[in-house]
């Protein structure tokens, strides 16, 4: 198990960080190592904050080698592309220029496999249109 041991400027300045972060990632991870210095297991954090065990440990063990700089740090470069980013113009326009109303994650997932040949499953789906400020057109009763 990792041990923290904060100095009160240090917990001062994780509160601070905490405070005037826009960042809700960076934020969970302050907070994970805050709770880590209260004594409270990683088990606990890891519910609490609805997240995995070993990523609860991997935050703890970032921050101690590297302080605060290296728990900021996001290794975000070498994440695979989404095979949705490429379509994304062309995803909007089907839904926006269709004469019949696409309601359902259903009706855009035949349709990105029909013309891309991209399967993709209609939960995923959701959340990449969400992500990506995507809304599905309503059909008026």
């Amino acid at each position: 198990m990792y041990k923290i041991s904060l100095s009160t400027t240090e917990k001062e300045l994780f509160k601070l960080k905490i405070k005037e972060s826009e960042n809700s990632w960076l934020v969970t991870r302050y907070q994970s190592i805050l709770m880590r210095n209260d004594g409270i297991k990683t088990e606990q954090i890891a519910d609490y904050i609805s997240r995995d065990v070993n990523t609860i440990t991997n935050w703890v063990k970032k921050y101690l080698s590297g302080g605060i700089q290296e728990l900021e740090k996001f290794n975000l470069e070498d994440r695979r592309q989404s095979k949705l980013a490429p379509l994304k113009a062309e995803i909007e326009d089907y839904i926006d220029n269709q004469e019949t109303t696409v309601d359902s994650m259903k009706e855009l997932s035949h349709w990105l496999e029909e013309t891309h040949e991209v399967k993709i499953e209609k939960s995923w789906l959701r959340r990449w249109c969400k992500k990506n400020s995507i809304c599905l057109s309503k059909k008026l009763v």
